[in-house]
């Protein structure tokens, strides 16, 4: 997770690997959501929906609309009875600047 954290600049240079970024990020999501509730869990969805949230923020334009349809519906999955505070707060970051990002012409 740090090392595509900076290659990537904390999501605001994707340039080089805008066509993997999307689908890696939607794995990673997609294993955390199936591995138990822990702290160390919700510790990586955390950097991982703020990476996201940082791509979408600086580079939303690069990324495919599929992808960023796919990116979207995989942090909303997130979501769940059991999910941490600190998970809740990262998605609702996340949605308000794909709100804003993706609402603005």
């Amino acid at each position: 997770m740090t090392s595509i954290s900076v290659l990537v600049n904390d999501g605001r240079d994707i340039s080089p690997y805008e066509k993997e970024l999307g689908s890696v990020l939607c794995a990673w999501i997609k294993t955390l959501r199936s591995e138990p509730r822990t702290a160390k869990a919700a510790e990586l969805l955390v950097r991982i929906v703020s990476l996201v949230a940082s791509v979408f923020k600086y580079n939303s334009a690069l990324l495919p609309p599929a992808i960023r349809r796919q990116l979207i519906q995989s942090i909303c999955g997130i979501l769940g009875p059991d999910a941490s505070i600190d998970v809740i707060q990262a998605c609702l970051i996340f949605t308000d600047i794909v709100v804003r990002i993706e609402r603005m012409p």
